[in-house]
């Protein structure tokens, strides 16, 4: 396969933090954002854009969690927010809450949703319990675990869940030798185990994935993926390992369950992905390098292309069959830590440690202009209807508008004035003939000034 051309960006979208999970709606009309708060680096927070205009849906929720998961039935959905012992469940459509979960016996280490969105599986320590979404009724009694639980995650029809655990054996009170993993699947219906305890070894199994069509079950630590099999618990096949790829920092199944993508790499050393063959454990690609760390890489729907996002500030699309790259390097000012396709399979969406996300056509023609700012960060930015032109709003002060083509400014900036000021937002009117920009002093508390401008000369009105 060949591209036609190189890719176009074609959205570009501002969280306000560092990008932890990105989430297309099945449609792909609207991608959800979870992002980690500047201000309270402990805390997460949810955006959701719509992906044509660039323009938040609504925008980030004033609360702040500490985790959050979400879960679509068709193109509505639910979304969960965990902060301390509280689950708060709310409509991705309306925002609207659905049901709380409180009075827990400690605190909510993690959730899952199921794909339906249906049920939710709370983690505390070492038990986990099914819960009614909709309701926030019991559906089970507390489970008890072998271990500290370090993941969950529902198989794709929902009717099982697995759970992973480890222990720790010490020689002494302070010293720790080994952690023992161990992995084990229940029924979502009636609360049971369904496979033996999995031990794992002296590990400490990280995540549990289930493939697409239920039929295996992945373990990963930080160098080993084992697959399973989720009816009897027996392995399938050899470990996934090599270690050049030490250590392994995401996993990814295609569509069709036969393949797996790993990204790897830490800090001291280049990073790569590589793919496999899921029952044989074999290696179907050669290393796919980059300079540092690879954070994240997903196949694309149809299963032929993969996507990488590295700390290296480059994301790339690679060619299964041949594992050769099928477009040259995208530069982005920083560490890339999320990576997905639209479900179209046409376009690839990318986010940024710095929360600057990027949506690239796949089959654009051109490579994206650089749009500089005098290195200080851009709060938002958005395209007109036809994508000719790009409205920023900038740290600096100012707004400016940009050809998208040529990536020249059209108008002069348009200046907030004062040292200490930002432009946090702006935006174009309805018949785009005006720009509203929105504005702030940062030494002055609740300082805020709306501004009108001619979009044809960047005048103030």
């Amino acid at each position: 396969m060949v591209l036609d051309a190189c890719p176009k960006l074609v959205q570009l979208l501002l969280a306000e933090g560092r990008i932890r999970q990105l989430h297309a709606s099945p449609d792909g009309k609207e991608l959800t954002t979870i992002y980690q708060d500047p201000r309270d680096p402990g805390n997460l927070r949810l955006q959701r854009f719509d992906t044509e205009s660039g323009k938040q849906v609504w925008p980030p929720r004033s609360h702040s969690f500490f985790d959050a998961v979400l879960a679509f039935h068709g193109n509505s959905g639910i979304f969960a927010t965990i902060s301390n012992s509280v689950i708060q469940i709310r409509d991705t459509q309306t925002e609207e809450p659905i049901s709380t979960l409180r009075d827990f016996s400690g605190p909510v280490t993690k959730a899952a949703l199921s794909p339906a969105a249906e049920a939710i599986l709370v983690v505390q320590s070492n038990t986990v319990r099914l819960w009614n979404s909709r309701s926030g009724e019991p559906l089970t009694p507390p489970l008890p675990q072998p271990g500290i639980v370090s993941d969950a995650d529902f198989s794709p029809d929902g009717s099982r869940f697995a759970v992973t655990t480890y222990t720790e054996r010490k020689w002494t009170a302070n010293i720790s030798t080994s952690e023992d993993g161990q992995m084990r699947v229940w029924d979502t219906r009636t609360g049971r185990p369904i496979t033996p305890v999995m031990e794992l070894g002296p590990r400490r199994i990280r995540e549990c994935v289930f493939s697409p069509d239920g039929q295996v079950l992945l373990s990963v630590d930080d160098d080993l993926v084992q697959v399973w099999d989720p009816e009897t618990g027996k392995a399938v096949g050899p470990t996934t390992w090599d270690e050049s790829l030490e250590p392994i920092n995401q996993v990814s199944f295609s569509s069709d369950s036969r393949r797996i993508v790993t990204a790897s790499g830490d800090q001291y050393r280049t990073g790569g992905a590589r793919v496999w063959q899921t029952h044989t454990g074999k290696p179907l690609t050669p290393l796919l390098r980059h300079h540092a760390q690879v954070n994240h890489a997903v196949f694309s729907p149809g299963g032929d292309l993969v996507a990488t996002a590295s700390a290296d500030h480059f994301a790339r699309v690679w060619e299964v069959e041949t594992g050769l790259p099928l477009t040259p390097q995208l530069s982005h000012e920083a560490s890339i830590v999320a990576v997905t396709f639209a479900p179209d399979g046409r376009r690839l969406i990318t986010g940024t440690a710095t929360g600057l996300i990027r949506i690239w056509d796949l089959a654009g023609q051109k490579v994206p202009h650089s749009l500089p700012h005098g290195g200080r960060r851009v709060h938002h930015a958005e395209f007109n209807r036809d994508g000719g032109k790009i409205l920023t709003a900038c740290y600096d002060g100012k707004a400016r508008l940009w050809d998208s083509k040529t990536g020249e400014l059209l108008v002069p900036p348009l200046d907030h004035g004062g040292k200490h000021r930002v432009v946090s937002y702006a935006t174009f009117s309805a018949d785009e003939r005006r720009v509203l920009s929105i504005g702030g002093d940062l030494l002055i508390d609740g300082d805020i000034e709306v501004r009108v401008w001619n979009s044809g000369d960047g005048k103030l009105l």
